[in-house]
């Protein structure tokens, strides 16, 4: 329990759905889910970027229709527009800034990092002012570019998501279909808010330095495809990649701030993980240690990843 996992073996799949139960479905629809350890690949990214595609541009073209709607504040929308993070419940697990106090230490303690962490705390002390949930949140509303804005999943890492692999004649697979799962945190904003979760949460360091190429090879082509053929504007606005890249960008620190929430727990170590289906560890006090807990029994992956993540936000002048 105690010990790291192996390293050679990043990604474990094999829990299918019909494997648990929940309803028959055909061999070749059995998906199943990805439990992260050292995140996704970059062909599982690729098939997860086309996902994110279809279901933005799907979101965005709902919202066009409804912009009268969404911007009244219509009873129809209102749950929509409302922040999920903003509750009761996520105030007193994550008050104060003990949550970039974490990852803060996490990253002084990794080599070479005490430059990069003096940066991130000076910005962080600036920008957080003392109260990261209301920051976060403060990012997670971002609209950004009104011609992006659509319905967000809004909680979009590894495990709100199932895979399904195809066998091809020489008996290698390949990813051939994603489900995007777990709709309860949708939110009207900025769509690019799922693809910032999505790299700050869920992949490789080395799939994270490709995010561009990714993007744009497989979510920006997609995303004008499905677009053009629901008939909106925006595939004939003359609207680019470089145009996309540069909204993107400008939302590049939520997928910092996302990181440092997020990471912990998704690459926690079971033992570390407080017991939800007892609810005998259920208290606001264990929530609030998930991180700290997760971090002191890890062996640098965490650290690892962020100190990778915080490196390309200095490189890219995000902080």
């Amino acid at each position: 329990m105690g010990e790291c996992p192996s390293k050679e073996r990043h990604l474990m799949r094999g829990v299918g759905i019909r494997a648990v139960g929940i309803f028959p479905v055909p061999e070749k629809t059995l998906h199943a889910l990805i439990i992260p350890l050292e995140g996704a690949t970059e062909e599982e990214t690729r098939a997860v970027m086309k996902a994110f595609a279809k279901f933005h541009a799907n979101s965005i073209e709902i919202a066009r229709k409804h912009q009268s709607s969404l911007a009244d504040g219509s009873s129809r929308f209102a749950m929509l527009r409302e922040d999920p993070f903003d509750t009761d419940a996520m105030r007193k697990a994550f008050e104060g800034t003990s949550v970039f106090e974490t990852m803060l230490k996490a990253l002084r303690g990794f080599p070479g990092q005490a430059e990069n962490a003096d940066r991130l705390e000076r910005h962080m002390n600036k920008a957080c002012a003392g109260n990261y949930l209301q920051y976060f949140g403060t990012l997670s509303r971002f609209v950004g570019n009104t011609k992006l804005a659509g319905f967000r999943l809004g909680d979009c890492w590894l495990n709100n998501m199932m895979f399904r692999d195809e066998t091809s004649e020489d008996g290698s697979k390949r990813v051939a279909a994603v489900k995007l799962l777990d709709l309860q945190v949708v939110q009207y904003g900025s769509t690019i808010a799922d693809l910032q979760y999505f790299f700050g949460a869920s992949v490789r360091n080395e799939v994270l330095s490709k995010r561009r190429e990714l993007i744009r090879d497989e979510y920006f082509p997609e995303l004008m495809r499905v677009l053009s053929l629901l008939g909106s504007p925006l595939p004939d606005s003359g609207y680019s990649f470089d145009d996309f890249w540069a909204d993107f960008q400008q939302h590049s620190e939520f997928c910092l701030v996302s990181a440092m929430f997020v990471l912990p727990i998704v690459m926690a170590q079971a033992s570390t993980i407080p017991d939800y289906d007892t609810g005998e560890d259920l208290s606001w006090e264990a929530i609030k240690n998930v991180a700290k807990d997760a971090v002191q029994a890890d062996c640098g992956r965490i650290a690892a990843r962020f100190a990778h993540l915080v490196g390309i936000m200095v490189q890219e002048q995000v902080i």
